[in-house]
């Protein structure tokens, strides 16, 4: 599923909000962020790009660290190239829309570079003790709640 086109908070469990810190894919409490959801069509099929306005503003997105071929990849943030590369393209997998508008999304952020790779709290980045880092890791049926993220939209865009 390509999620809908908007501006949204990105969470994980419970007040875990997706954000940035030096450029790493973090997750923080209390760290709310505003992300925009665009589309990125492929061959593949719909993925989307989700992208911020950095404090220079500067439109960056997130992006798998194509310097590791690990089972652990790094998510980054970085400028959003035109057109995005794959690195920089998601797909929502296993998604549920909530029937309200704005819509919530809840489903698995999984890399369209690493189709076997989605994100969650993972990988080895020194940080300060209020966030931790976001990576790409191979997903397995075991344990999926660990990589259910929830879009919380506020606005939609055509």
């Amino acid at each position: 599923m390509s999620a809908p086109a908007g501006t949204a908070r990105i969470i994980q469990g419970e007040g875990n909000f997706l954000t940035q810190f030096n450029d790493n894919a973090v997750v923080g409490l209390g760290q709310e962020r505003e992300w925009k959801i665009r589309p990125a069509h492929t061959n593949n099929g719909d993925a989307i790009v989700i992208t911020l306005k950095d404090d220079n503003s500067e439109e960056k997105c997130l992006t798998l660290d194509s310097n590791s071929d690990s089972d652990v990849i790094n998510i980054l943030v970085r400028p959003l190239e035109s057109p995005p590369r794959p690195e920089q393209m998601w797909t929502i997998e296993d998604a549920i829309m909530q029937p309200r508008f704005p819509p919530i999304v809840h489903g698995r952020l999984q890399s369209l570079a690493k189709p076997g790779m989605s994100a969650t709290i993972g990988g080895a980045v020194p940080l300060p003790r209020i966030f931790m880092n976001v990576a790409a890791v191979p997903h397995d049926d075991g344990d999926m709640d660990r990589f259910r993220w929830r879009m919380d939209y506020m606005s939609m865009s055509d």
